[in-house]
């Protein structure tokens, strides 16, 4: 793992990185993607697959804390470019 202050393999984060990867190599999930047209819908999509609601303690505040790293806007920018 190449994890550096400028961010992680070309990406703002590690964060960030994984959730992109998650998202443009789950054929699923990347063609209901390809299709939002907001920030805003995009942190929906990954906010429902993560269920945030069905978790408490350490659990519910390490996901919660590792989803608020991630940069949509660079993700949603990057989906925008292919």
């Amino acid at each position: 793992m190449i994890r550096t202050t400028e961010g992680y393999n070309g990406w703002t984060n590690y964060e960030t990185w994984l959730v992109n990867l998650w998202l443009v190599n789950e054929y699923n999930i990347y063609s209901i993607v390809q299709d939002i047209t907001t920030v805003e819908e995009l942190k929906d999509i990954v906010f429902g697959i993560c269920r945030l609601d069905e978790f408490t303690g350490l659990l519910y505040d390490l996901l919660s804390t590792a989803l608020q790293s991630v940069n949509f806007e660079e993700i949603f920018k990057a989906l925008k470019e292919e």
